[in-house]
């Protein structure tokens, strides 16, 4: 039996249940029971259910380094350069791949309130007519609005 390539949500769900664990797709792809990567590349575009949990897991396992960076931080037994690195390392990967949650310039705590993605829009408020692919919460007119408030918070919690 050869790789499938007709979407399959039972396959589907069992990748992103591997990309919340950390797996990555390119690992996950060269087990022969999965489709190849251009296969689930192509099931992210055509079907938008799928690319909506796949974003999630996405941000689960994004979760999860950042969990072990407080782990590594605690950890007494490390050596502290070597734990700074480790941690200073993964910080800049988590605030390249998600800058409104783990970037310098972040939501300051509100992108933990904001969702993730929003549903795709119809009518009048649609911003892209196009795709039927969730839209990402950065490409939101909004958005400035929703960082300036958090900031709003944070800068509200010091005084206090």
């Amino acid at each position: 039996m050869g790789r499938p390539r007709k979407f399959n949500a039972r396959i589907a769900e069992r990748i992103c249940d591997r990309i919340a664990e950390g797996d990555t797709l390119r690992r996950i792809c060269k087990d022969q029971e999965f489709p190849a990567r251009r296969t689930v590349q192509r099931w992210l575009r055509s079907e938008p259910d799928f690319a909506y949990q796949y974003a999630l897991a996405r941000a689960c396992a994004l979760d999860d380094v950042c969990d072990e960076i407080l782990e590594t931080i605690k950890d007494e037994s490390k050596e502290l350069g070597r734990a700074k690195a480790i941690c200073d390392q993964s910080w800049k990967h988590l605030a390249v791949v998600w800058p409104s949650k783990y970037g310098e310039h972040g939501a300051g705590g509100m992108a933990e309130l904001l969702p993730l993605l929003e549903a795709p829009r119809t009518g009048d408020d649609a911003k892209d007519v196009t795709a039927e692919r969730p839209v990402i919460i950065e490409q939101d007119p909004l958005y400035p609005s929703y960082v300036a408030w958090g900031r709003g918070l944070a800068e509200a919690k010091e005084e206090c």
